[in-house]
């Protein structure tokens, strides 16, 4: 990718600033407060927007600190640039009551959509994390923030054997992990849910089976009172002369009251057994449902058992650890790969006093003379950002093999002495790519004219 033009219609200091860069090495030079950094963060808000952040936030944020001048309601930009053999024309307008980007192939004359990802197509998967991290270089920001790591296991994982992309493992990673915690999170929600069925189950029979107790109780009863009933005697006749001549007076005279007693009787011993066939009929249905209870609870029971085995989440979980397990084949060979092209680059700028790039246990780099290995903090601020800008580019031609960056660098040679920044000049002279510096000396210029390094100049 190369930049052809960047226009700063208003943005900070610039209003209707136009720029135009050639393809190889460019050197913006401006005294300070000239609109230097304005120009990068430019570049970088055209690529990939710019959102004003909310509350506390917003005091400091890049939307607030490149807003206009003047008019701030009018704020936008374009960047002109080639990719892939074609010229394309990307504007955005960053006020965020009325935000909007337009992306144009002048070459073909077709209108693209950066919503449905034309542009990250054309910038080759690159996001804004990547970009300052390993193009872009701010001012005393050499070192690539922890997050490169992430993108670098990406590549480790999605690699293919044509070097494309396949997967961003991070986010599969993210994404498993977030759908892994739903899952739980609706299975304890479930599971709860089946818990408080069985406890509102256990209650119900509880006082079923009170209701059970007391049925039975008054059944037996009812059945100690038929009982009594039954045993209720209607006076008879007795034997002998006197004795049968006395009831039959006693018929005679009291027949009607003794009807009247064994039909109560009789009425009484009804009334009883229909009592007892209702309780029982009640306990029965007690029972009844006391076992339908039971057979609810047991599949309750085998539901929650069926929660527990939570395969889907097993499925999840072997997902991830396969893709983790892609990530570690491929690890030993990237980072050789990476290093290998890290080394090549440090050598160079330090004039072999450095050779190689090494990666300690802990993942921090370090560096080998020939003789020892060097740790970060033994060196001197101008060769530890030596380190980390060959690191950049080893990443940069890692990650873009086909369609690389520009390397953007503002004011970050600072801390370099004229015979570091010679070196650094003359890797990129041998470098097929696009290069832009932003600097406040005019030593590039000097050493670049001194070396015969083609470069434009570009004064602000």
């Amino acid at each position: 990718m190369t930049i052809k033009e960047l226009q700063l219609r208003n943005f900070g200091k610039f209003s209707g600033a136009h720029f135009t860069f050639s393809d190889g090495i460019n050197v913006i030079c401006g005294a300070n407060e000239a609109g230097k950094t304005t120009m990068y963060q430019g570049i970088g808000a055209l690529l990939f927007g710019m959102d004003k952040q909310r509350g506390r936030g917003a005091r400091n944020d890049a939307y607030t600190t490149y807003q206009p001048w003047t008019n701030k309601t009018w704020y936008e930009g374009s960047l002109k640039f080639e990719t892939g053999g074609k010229i394309f024309c990307l504007g955005r307008s960053f006020y965020h009551y009325e935000k909007s980007v337009h992306l144009f192939c002048e070459t073909d004359g077709e209108e693209l959509s950066v919503e449905k990802g034309d542009l990250e197509m054309l910038l080759g998967g690159t996001d804004a994390g990547l970009y300052f991290n390993t193009a872009a270089v701010g001012q005393l920001k050499m070192k690539p923030q922890d997050m490169i790591y992430d993108y670098l296991q990406n590549y480790i994982a999605g690699v293919q054997e044509n070097g494309k992309y396949a997967t961003d493992v991070v986010k599969a990673l993210e994404l498993l992990e977030n759908q892994k915690k739903a899952l739980e999170k609706e299975k304890k929600k479930q599971s709860e849910e089946i818990l408080r069925q069985i406890t509102m189950l256990e209650a119900g029979m509880e006082l079923v089976e009170k209701e059970i107790l007391e049925c039975e109780k008054g059944l037996e009863q009812l059945k100690l009172d038929r009982k009594k009933l039954e045993d209720q005697k209607i006076p008879k006749g007795k034997s002998g002369f006197w004795a049968r001549i006395l009831s039959w007076f006693r018929l005679l005279f009291f027949r009607a009251r003794v009807q009247k007693e064994k039909q109560q009787k009789r009425e009484a011993l009804l009334k009883t057994d229909e009592k007892i066939k209702f309780f029982q009929e009640l306990l029965g249905e007690k029972e009844c449902q006391i076992e339908e209870f039971l057979i609810e609870k047991e599949a309750l029971y085998v539901k929650l058992h069926e929660q527990s085995k939570a395969g889907d989440i097993r499925a999840l979980e072997l997902a991830m650890e396969r893709i983790r397990e892609l990530s570690a084949l491929r690890k030993e060979e990237i980072l050789a790969q990476l290093l290998d092209k890290t080394s090549k680059v440090l050598s160079q700028i330090t004039k072999g006093k450095y050779q190689k790039l090494l990666f300690g246990g802990d993942g921090a780099p370090t560096v080998w003379d020939g003789q020892r290995t060097v740790k970060m903090f033994q060196l001197s601020t101008g060769c530890v950002d030596q380190v980390y800008l060959s690191l950049r580019i080893g990443l940069q031609e890692l990650f873009f093999e086909e369609e690389s960056m520009p390397l953007l660098f503002d004011d970050a040679f600072v801390h370099m002495d004229d015979e570091r920044l010679t070196e650094i000049l003359k890797c990129f002279r041998e470098m097929n790519r696009q290069i832009l510096i932003f600097t406040c000396h005019k030593r590039e210029f000097y050493i670049m004219e001194k070396l015969g390094i083609a470069h434009k100049k570009i004064l602000l």
